[in-house]
C-alpha cells in the first residue's frame, strides 16, 4: 500500500487545525487577480525549429506504434488464415 505521510486514523476530538498564516498585506500593495508574469525567454528560430522537430519525432513515433499495435495483429491474422486456406486447398 502506498503511503504519502498522512495519518492512518482521523484525529481525535481534541484536534484543532493550525490557524492560517494571515500576514497583513502592506497598505501600498494592491491585490489583483492577475497571475504573476512568466519570465521572458527568447529563443532563436533555429532553437525553436529543433524543439518542434524533436516533439514531432516523438509524437510521430508514438502514433506509429499505436497504429501498428492496432493494424499489424489484424493483418497477421488475415495472412495466416489465407495461408491456411491455401495449404488446405492444396491437400484436397
Amino acid at each position: 500500500m502506498w503511503s504519502i505521510g498522512l495519518p492512518t486514523k482521523p484525529p481525535g476530538p481534541d484536534y484543532a487545525p493550525a490557524p492560517p498564516d494571515e500576514t497583513p498585506a502592506a497598505p501600498t500593495e494592491a491585490k489583483t487577480n492577475e497571475a504573476p508574469a512568466a519570465p521572458s525567454l527568447e529563443a532563436s528560430p533555429a532553437v525553436i525549429d529543433e524543439i518542434v522537430r524533436r516533439v514531432v519525432a516523438q509524437l510521430s513515433d508514438t502514433v506509429v506504434r499505436e497504429i501498428a499495435w492496432e493494424v499489424v495483429p489484424e493483418c497477421v491474422e488475415r495472412v495466416v488464415a489465407n495461408l491456411t486456406k491455401e495449404k488446405v486447398a492444396e491437400k484436397n
